[in-house]
């Protein structure tokens, strides 16, 4: 709040301004609204006799924060004729809401999805990730994650092709 002394003085008004409109912005009623992370200074200068007060303001960066449950997802020997499907679940146990931008997944791997999403605080978004196997070689990898949390957790995932084997009868 601001208040202008002496308390008798003629002309009360005054402007508010911050040196950093990426930090804090000043909206038409002259209350501080915060942008971005970091620190501004926000000065006061009085109409009458341009008298200044400073004010240094810090905002800091919400916390993000996303798990993911279970944190692996173990296919096992999978016939190279099926796909095999498994869900995993990214939940927001931060404070602040956390923007998916994306989900990369190794080959022969898929998610059901579409990129970017949001999950608000306390919620989850279930993710299904099918793996179908084209040929009989091992298939290893890691589900990546990218968000605008601080930690971007990483699922393991695996997996096995297995050539069918035929008989033919001569």
């Amino acid at each position: 709040s601001v208040t202008v002394s002496p308390s008798d003085a003629t002309d009360k008004t005054y402007t508010v301004t911050s040196d950093n409109t990426g930090v804090v912005d000043i909206d038409n009623s002259n209350n501080i609204v915060a942008k971005g992370a970091g620190t501004a200074n926000v000065l006061i200068t009085t109409s009458e006799g341009g008298f200044t007060a400073k004010c240094v303001v810090t905002v800091n960066k919400p916390q993000m924060t996303i798990s993911v449950e279970p944190s692996s997802l173990a296919f096992g020997d999978v016939n190279v004729d099926e796909s095999s499907s498994k869900t995993f679940s990214i939940s927001n146990t931060g404070k602040a809401e956390v923007k998916v931008s994306g989900i990369s997944v190794p080959e022969a791997y898929s998610v059901d999805v579409t990129t970017p999403f949001t999950i608000a605080v306390g919620q989850s978004k279930t993710v299904t990730v099918t793996f179908t196997p084209t040929d009989d070689k091992d298939y290893n990898g890691s589900i990546t994650i990218t968000s605008d949390a601080d930690s971007q957790p990483t699922i393991a995932v695996s997996g096995k092709g297995i050539k069918q084997s035929s008989s033919e009868t001569f």
